[in-house]
């Protein structure tokens, strides 16, 4: 009998949790599609600058005043980035960038900032 009545709340601790993933999955799957419509173009975005050679150009003249930050001039993006769309993007940016950990999490703090600013 013991057997049986735990039987039947495993069944039915399965059943509740196959009904809490099937009520998720539709928001789930909208805000997944709304991440990836915005970190997608603007991932592509920085990786064709990048071997365009405009980040180049744009670290040129963005140098000096992130110097003082201890950061290189193509912080700027990340920046940028930062201040016109959400998190991800700007994690995505950082990777396409390819900086060490000290400037990504240099980055993070100071840039999330800027999320408090506006």
């Amino acid at each position: 009998m013991k057997n049986k009545l735990l039987k039947i709340r495993h069944n039915l601790t399965a059943f509740k949790l196959l009904k809490c993933i099937l009520r998720s999955l539709p928001q789930g799957i909208k805000t997944s599609k709304w991440l990836l419509t915005l970190t997608v173009p603007v991932s592509f975005a920085v990786l064709l600058l990048d071997y365009s050679g405009g980040l180049e150009i744009i670290a040129k003249f963005t140098t000096p005043f992130f110097q003082y930050l201890g950061l290189p001039g193509v912080a700027a993006i990340v920046l940028i980035t930062s201040i016109f769309t959400n998190i991800y993007s700007v994690i995505a940016v950082l990777a396409i960038l390819g900086t060490d950990t000290r400037r990504y999490n240099y980055c993070g703090n100071v840039f999330n900032f800027t999320r408090f600013c506006y």
